[in-house]
């Protein structure tokens, strides 16, 4: 799983690998060396490169405190899940657009729209294929579709438009 982690305003990328004892943790691409114990639901604690952490989930799910040789700081936590979906949430264009993205790499199945057809909140708009499953794209507000970005059996990446609506 990989995470993005902002400590003080530098980002750094963590991947991490295995379970249990047999973790394997790089940081912005070196292997740290690491030991964990889970002190409660919330904590962990962490020897990672020979010094010490104590890591707490804070209730917002996207900050942990981290307390260790150098004081405590609140650090922003977000998977590349997180991220890709974030980034492809829909966001306004030019002129009160709004651009319907895609949230995970995939092949476009079918497409139930063309442009200057008016939609409802919730309209199925196409379907993406991603991991053997079909997932339906549902419009984020009612609209008028401006442009179709994708057509039948094309591949997309994650955050690729796909449809723009129109206020």
């Amino acid at each position: 799983m990989k995470y993005h982690v902002s400590i003080d305003g530098r980002e750094s990328e963590v991947s991490i690998e295995g379970e249990g004892g047999a973790l394997r943790v790089r940081l912005d691409g070196r292997e740290v060396p690491v030991d964990f114990r889970r002190l409660g639901e919330a904590t962990v604690h962490l020897l990672l490169g020979g010094r010490s952490f104590l890591f707490t989930r804070l209730q917002d799910g996207e900050h942990v405190l981290l307390q260790g040789p150098r004081g405590a700081h609140a650090v922003g936590v977000e998977s590349e899940r997180d991220r890709m979906a974030r980034r492809a949430r829909p966001q306004a264009a030019e002129g009160g657009a709004l651009v319907v993205r895609s949230v995970m790499p995939g092949i476009v199945t079918r497409v139930a729209v063309q442009p200057g057809a008016s939609v409802a909140v919730g309209a199925p708009l196409l379907w993406v294929e991603a991991m053997k499953m079909e997932n339906e794209v549902r419009a984020p507000r009612a609209g008028v579709v401006r442009q179709v970005h994708v057509t039948a059996g094309q591949t997309v990446a994650a955050g690729a438009p796909l449809i723009t609506l129109e206020g």
